[in-house]
Parts: C-alpha cells; sequence; structure tokens
C-alpha cells in the first residue's frame, strides 16, 4: 500500500506537534506523548526529510535536519493562515519537545547560523532581550519555497509573494458547504496545471512560464483553503475533514476523491480514466511516474473501498475506470447536506474557468 507523499507526512506530524506544544502550556504532556514524538521525528529525519522535492536542489542539500526542522515549523504556521513571527524561545520549546537539544536549537538560530546568514530567515530582536531567544523569527521566501515540489523563480532573499490570492473568499469558513466549493475551485486549477503540463496529449514539455505559473495557482489556492480551515471553528468535525483523517488520506487523495466528485455531480460523468486522474496530481514529469501507486489495487484509495475500479485488466492500473463508492459519497457529502445553503448566484466565483 503506497504511503502519504512526504509534505503531507511532515504537516501532519506537525500538526500533532502544535497540539501537544498547546497542552505542554497549560503543563499536561505525557511522557508517551515526548517519547512518540521523538521517535516520529527521528524517523522523518532519516526517511521522508530526504524525499522532499526541496532538499534535492543545490540550496536545499546543504541543510541539516535540525534546520528543516526548524523551517518547517514556518511553513506550517503559514499554512495555517498565520503569519506572525515566532520566538527563539518558542521555536527551541517545540524542537525540545521532538527530542532535539536545547543547546542544538539554539546553535541553529545563533547570530552566526547558517539559517540566518544564508538569507533563510530574518529576525528582530526585542529590546533588551537576549539573542536568539528573545529574537523574532520569520521566514524568508526561500524557506517556504523548499516544501514545494517545483523550482520557484529568482526568489531566493525576497518577501513573500503577495500576489492576489487564487480563490476569492477569505477568512473562516461559514459552513462546510463553502469549504466543498474552494475544493472545486482548487481542483478547476489542478485541471490548469494538467493541461500546462500535457498540452497537447504527448510527451511533456520541459518547464515553461505557463506551467509554472499553473502549479502557483494551484499550491496558493491549496494553502489558502488549509488557511480558511484552520480559521474555521469546528473546521476539524467537518464531514470531510473527518473523513479524510479517519483513512489517513493526502492532499493527492483528496484531489482524487474531490475531482471524482465533481466529475459525478457537476459534470454527469460519474467514470473517469485512471490516468486522468493521475495527471491532475502531478506537477512534474516524474511525478506521473512515482504517483502510479496511487492507482494501484493494495493503494488506499481502493484498497479500503473508497474507490471502486473497473477494467479489464487488474494487473494495469492506470487502464481502469474510475468511481466514487457509493457510501464513500455519502460521506464526503454528509456535512454539505445538513449545512446552510449558498446561493445558486453566488457559485459563480468557485466555478470560474
Amino acid at each position: 500500500m503506497e504511503s502519504a507523499s512526504s509534505l503531507d507526512r511532515l504537516l501532519i506530524f506537525l500538526d500533532r506537534l502544535r497540539d501537544v506544544h498547546d497542552r505542554a502550556a497549560g503543563g499536561t504532556v505525557a511522557a508517551d506523548d515526548r517519547a512518540s514524538l521523538a521517535d516520529e521525528a527521528s524517523t522523518l529525519a532519516e526517511h521522508v526529510l530526504p524525499q522532499l522535492p526541496g532538499l534535492c536542489r543545490e540550496d536545499g542539500r546543504e541543510l541539516s535536519a535540525i534546520e528543516v526542522f526548524l523551517l518547517a515549523l514556518f511553513f506550517h504556521r503559514r499554512t495555517s493562515g498565520r503569519r506572525e513571527a515566532m520566538l527563539g524561545s518558542e521555536l527551541v520549546g517545540h524542537l525540545h519537545l521532538v527530542g532535539i537539544d536545547r543547546s542544538e536549537a539554539l546553535a541553529a538560530l545563533a547570530p552566526e547560523s547558517r539559517l540566518r546568514n544564508a538569507k533563510w530567515l530574518r529576525q528582530k530582536r526585542l529590546r533588551d532581550g537576549h539573542d536568539p531567544l528573545d529574537c523574532a523569527f520569520a521566514p524568508c521566501a526561500r524557506a517556504l519555497n523548499l516544501f514545494w515540489s517545483a523550482q520557484p523563480a529568482d526568489t531566493e532573499g525576497s518577501e513573500p509573494s503577495t500576489a492576489e490570492p487564487p480563490l476569492s473568499g477569505e477568512g473562516p469558513y461559514a459552513s462546510e458547504e463553502e469549504y466543498l466549493w474552494d475544493l472545486f475551485a482548487w481542483r478547476n486549477l489542478c485541471l490548469k496545471r494538467c493541461q500546462a503540463l500535457i498540452p497537447n496529449e504527448g510527451t511533456p514539455p520541459a518547464a515553461s512560464p505557463e506551467l509554472e505559473g499553473a502549479c502557483q495557482q494551484a499550491r496558493a489556492a491549496q494553502l489558502q483553503i488549509r488557511a480558511r480551515l484552520g480559521a474555521s471553528v469546528g473546521g476539524r468535525t467537518f464531514a470531510l475533514e473527518a473523513f479524510r483523517r479517519e483513512h489517513a488520506l493526502g492532499q493527492d487523495h483528496l484531489l482524487v476523491l474531490v475531482h471524482l466528485l465533481a466529475s459525478e455531480v457537476l459534470e454527469a460523468e460519474p467514470y473517469l480514466a485512471a490516468l486522468e486522474c493521475l495527471r491532475l496530481v502531478c506537477e512534474t514529469r516524474n511525478d506521473l511516474f512515482l504517483k502510479r501507486s496511487l492507482f494501484r489495487a493494495k493503494g488506499r484509495l481502493r484498497h479500503r473501498g473508497i474507490v471502486l475500479a473497473d477494467g479489464p485488466d487488474d494487473d494495469k492500473a492506470l487502464t481502469a475506470s474510475l468511481s466514487l463508492s457509493e457510501w464513500a459519497t455519502e460521506q464526503l457529502l454528509a456535512g454539505v447536506l445538513a449545512g446552510p445553503r449558498i446561493r445558486d448566484d453566488a457559485l459563480d466565483r468557485f466555478l470560474r474557468d
């Protein structure tokens, strides 16, 4: 059975670390929690962090596991809709919970450290404070770009982009229905990315401005949705989110489900080719090979009966036609059926080309 992507695994771990850190502030962290986090951090450092595409680039290869964990804390916070700086003491406290010595964390944030001198982090010392504990740190653009699969264009050392967000909604979700329509809009942006990656149903082209722009739009939409969800009261209890957590689904799994659901409900096409779904979740040509396992019989979606496959050859997963099982469709839509309705004349912003 295929595993979640390296970025998904890292974000899930950081979700848990955030929860444990919040409990620690109230003095209620069990020793088992610390031990479990430390074990998982060790596994991530050895097997997951090296698979992050950004660490394969020349600038990423220089970073240690501790440095990557520090930068990941900022990326995780940004995906949760928070942009404020983090104090050095807060960063050291997070790393201490995963078994990293305070002295090592302090060294990674010190004035002579690589993160500060190579423009991975920006810092400002608080008045009468001690460096680095009382410094307020913020990520440079290259630090956030490290966690995306494609190489962004010429952003080293610059401020994070302030471009217009790809989705028009802002703030917490008023209902799960609004969340679902945003997912449909994200899916449409991923379809544009797919068209840019394989424009003529032939050999995928080399990187192009069109492909890079489409990738950036899809990534930004994903972050925007995650930020809005994190700011929503009860967002974690949305039926869609509960379903995703119950079945340990990553972003690629979610995108496939949203694509199948939109195709069935909005476009009257309940069956889609597995190859089409594969292309939808790809950003690069290498992804076309690396993500095939999503659609195998032992992959999470088919193995759990969430997605049904109808094809002439079980050994050729990409020749199958895929559809959502009825029970999965009902569970995915459970929160929408019970929630308030969005006016039909307000839906155009979610379905625009």
